[in-house]
């Protein structure tokens, strides 16, 4: 890949990220309002909140599984993988969503539950 291709990349990834925030910074005032006023995760996701949103906003990624977002949203969102892992996701899900197994480990699963869902390879 070029200097101009990763230049366009770096573009649009960082255009991504200042969509994101402008999003947040625009709808936070309203979700803290309807947050105050009881509305939870799942009230607010079925609103249009993203599990982005929900996450900058202070809402817990077990809150946010109790909402219907899925364990790859959560990583999407920010979520890393001893977040999920209390959340109560289980190795599988956290393996599903693209975590390595060295996050994994870091997330306290046990060697057992390792070896059982990311297979050795040989070198």
């Amino acid at each position: 890949m070029n200097k101009e291709n990763n230049n366009f990349l770096a573009k649009g990834f960082f255009a991504q990220n200042q969509a994101k925030t402008l999003y947040i910074m625009e709808h936070s005032s309203e979700a803290k309002k309807l947050e105050g006023k009881g509305y939870d995760a799942l009230r607010l996701k079925g609103m249009g909140f993203t599990a982005f949103a929900l996450k900058n906003l202070g809402f817990q990624a077990s809150d946010l599984m109790l909402a219907g977002y899925n364990v790859r949203q959560l990583k999407e969102a920010g979520f890393n993988a001893a977040d999920l892992k209390q959340a109560g996701f289980s190795i599988f899900a956290i393996k599903s969503a693209g975590f390595t197994a060295i996050e994994a480990e870091k997330a306290g699963f046990s060697q057992k539950e390792l070896s059982s869902v990311f297979k050795k390879t040989a070198v």
